[in-house]
């Protein structure tokens, strides 16, 4: 199955920096089955939602993996616990994020609670977590550290709830959302 993966880093780990957390990510990925196909660039943004953290570094794949969902969201989840991943803070700083942000054009566990946490008020955002995987990622459509980087690869990738591409998705952002998402040179 095609699978989009969201990478992120803002905090070192055993003497690794983000970037290269990131690239052995990618390296560990392949161990796992999955495929990466193409991959963006890397991307700065301020640490979401205030930007009190230290910036990330994010970045886009797209990949094949060969399991369930379930089975992806486990592998992922162990590659982060490998970079001392800890979920002590929701939006707090993190050696590894690695987000499943579609699967071909699945919607996962139903339409209802896609629409339950894509609407979900910030302030319950960050009290919140989903018991189980939400597929597409229900606030991809509102980031534009996910939507810049997947638009230099994946551009015309529509929405399978929103039907919008990332082009339409990522125009329709505030620029504030947009303008300090930089890519790396």
């Amino acid at each position: 199955m095609n699978i989009i993966i969201g990478m992120g880093s803002n905090q070192d780990y055993r003497g690794r920096n983000s970037i290269e957390i990131l690239d052995y990510a990618k390296e560990k990925m392949c161990k796992v089955r999955i495929d990466i196909i193409a991959e963006s660039e890397y991307f700065t943004s301020l640490a979401y939602p205030n930007g009190s953290d230290p910036v990330f570094i994010n970045s886009v794949l797209l990949a094949e993996y060969s399991g369930s969902p379930e089975e992806l969201l486990f592998e992922l989840q162990g590659i982060e616990n490998y970079f001392g991943r800890v979920r002590e803070k929701r939006w707090g700083k993190r050696s590894c994020d690695l987000d499943i942000l579609a699967i071909n054009g699945l919607v996962l566990p139903s339409i209802s609670e896609f629409y339950y946490w894509a609407n979900l008020k910030v302030k319950e955002q960050a009290m919140k977590t989903p018991k189980q995987l939400v597929v597409p990622h229900p606030r991809m459509q509102d980031r534009g550290f996910v939507l810049k980087p997947l638009m230099s690869i994946f551009g015309n990738w529509q929405h399978p709830v929103f039907e919008k591409t990332v082009a339409q998705m990522l125009d329709s952002l505030p620029e504030e959302e947009k303008e300090f998402v930089l890519q790396i040179k």
